[in-house]
């Protein structure tokens, strides 16, 4: 079936998700190994997150949610039409549904075909129906990204490209542009998924974990349906809780990619994890750590809690090779261990809790590590995220003892956002026989927020970091032990105009020796 799709304005009322706010800030999502990743808001578009947003990068399979939305928007819902299968798309390269060239099978057989187990031979036999040809219907995919405003997406098969997979394609002016003409940014990407999953059909099919093809009938007429698995692990055996969607996608330009969703207390968490590594487990860790990242700022969070894993998991995303041990604990019973299985993926911990914007913390923990064999190190990557990173440092400690060796750590940041996120990666060189050990997390308000102080004999200046619109006041004191805080008569309460350094100046307090200054937060 050859067609002539035109592609208009998006005139579609309060449903259309495509939002740029290429002007807006983004905050920076917890710390991953992709090289780009988006967490989106269901509900509007905004993105909540994001690292190398608007970066090109290869498209693998998550291309198939392009070919679906065509489909989709072609065939309406009529989507038991039967097709007969061409040699072309049978021959298809990479992941398959296993199509045979005379296979007859409906659309909406090859729709769970293309999107649960991936089938590149589904993809090319729905483009030639809707286009007429696989290059007709790229052609179509280009004509629709331009209509989506998808800026940094451009197509050249309707299942994904490698030039490494296939480098006889991969001439002029395609040679030149990143990964030869097939690619799209993790803004794109999470741009169309929010789009397309407009549709009850596509929407249904991602979120389906085994299909059975009731249509599927080869050359001679004979049934072969078969049963088809889907890719996403959210929807199986990495479960995760509301998880609903959407497409993964892999190759060796592109690394381990994937478009997840789920939803909570009815609200909607799209993210994107582009270009990832090691392996498939990665893609969907890193895709929890997003999900919850984007819950926690749409349904909020409270203080920080269960610190000392007392209470195992609770209020804590673990991913990774990682998980709540006893027996090894600084305080209490519980703690987290890493490296126990000397394995990759290494663990994550993490956490996002309620903060301040303006107020400065002070974070502490418990580091520990046992090494019977020999003596070696251990790694920690500790990240504190808000609107930027707040806090980023790699703590390291080293034992030759079969007795966990613990050592506290403690670090200051000041919060920029109502919702900072907490996380310990262990970044440590796998080795066996060393394990170590994670305890007693705890983050309390410090009310000491001066960061220097200038005295040039008349007028004292007392540096602090400010957050735009809120206000700060000047106190002393004569005596530290007393915590008797006094307000400074002549100075005002200062509101930050911007987020930043600030300082308030004492005019009278240069000849005072004696005094010592805070910059208290006010509610």
């Amino acid at each position: 079936m050859s067609v002539r799709i035109a592609f208009g304005a998006l005139v579609c009322g309060s449903a259309v998700l495509l939002f740029s706010a290429r002007a807006l800030a983004v905050p920076p999502v917890p710390p991953i190994n992709a090289t780009s990743a988006a967490v989106m808001d269901g509900a509007n578009g905004s993105i909540l997150a994001a690292k190398n947003l608007d970066l090109q990068v290869a498209n693998p399979s998550t291309t198939k949610i392009m070919t679906a939305l065509l489909l989709l928007e072609q065939a309406g819902g009529n989507l038991d039409q039967v097709v007969t299968v061409s040699s072309n798309a049978a021959n298809a390269f990479g992941s398959r549904m296993n199509l045979a060239a005379g296979d007859r099978i409906s659309l909406r057989d090859l729709l769970y075909g293309m999107l649960l187990p991936s089938g590149n031979d589904a993809a090319i036999a729905i483009a030639e129906w809707v286009g007429g040809s696989e290059s007709g219907f790229v052609n179509l995919m280009n004509q629709r990204a331009a209509s989506l405003g998808l800026t940094n997406t451009a197509y050249r098969s309707p299942a994904g490209y490698d030039p490494t997979e296939k480098p006889d394609l991969c001439f002029p002016p395609y040679s030149s542009q990143t990964n030869c003409g097939h690619y799209t940014s993790a803004r794109d990407l999470a741009n169309l998924a929010g789009f397309a999953l407009q549709q009850p059909v596509l929407s249904q099919a991602v979120q389906t974990t085994s299909w059975n093809t009731t249509t599927w009938r080869n050359s001679s007429g004979s049934f072969k349906n078969q049963n088809l698995t889907n890719t996403n692990l959210l929807l199986s055996s990495i479960p995760y809780t509301g998880a609903n969607g959407v497409k993964t996608g892999e190759g060796p330009n592109a690394g381990w990619c994937i478009v997840a969703r789920a939803t909570r207390s009815n609200r909607t968490t799209l993210t994107v994890i582009m270009d990832t590594s090691p392996d498939n487990a990665a893609r969907h860790n890193e895709s929890i750590q997003l999900l919850d990242y984007g819950f926690a700022q749409l349904l909020g969070v409270q203080a920080l809690a269960n610190g000392s894993f007392e209470q195992d998991a609770s209020s804590w995303t673990i991913t990774g090779h990682c998980g709540i041990v006893s027996g090894a604990a600084s305080a209490g019973t519980k703690s987290v261990g890493f490296n126990a299985a000397q394995t990759v993926p290494l663990g994550t911990v993490a956490q996002s809790f309620a903060t301040v914007p303006g107020q400065a913390y002070t974070l502490t923990f418990d580091y520990g590590i046992t090494s019977p064999a020999r003596l070696s190190e251990q790694r920690l990557e500790v990240t504190v995220s808000g609107n930027t990173v707040r806090l980023s440092q790699t703590v390291s400690q080293s034992s030759s003892s079969s007795s966990i060796q613990y050592v506290q750590k403690s670090f200051t940041f000041v919060a920029d956002r109502a919702v900072s996120t907490l996380t310990f990666r262990d970044v440590s060189t796998v080795s066996d026989s060393v394990d170590s050990f994670l305890d007693n997390v705890q983050i309390t308000p410090d009310p000491l927020r001066v960061l220097g102080v200038t005295n040039n004999g008349t007028a004292v200046g007392v540096a602090f970091y400010g957050v735009q619109g809120r206000t700060y006041r000047l106190e002393r004191t004569a005596d530290l032990l007393s915590n008797m805080w006094q307000n400074i008569p002549g100075v005002a309460d200062f509101t930050a105009s911007t987020t930043g350094p600030a300082q308030i100046v004492d005019p009278m307090g240069g000849d005072d020796a004696r005094a010592f200054y805070r910059v208290r937060l006010l509610p």
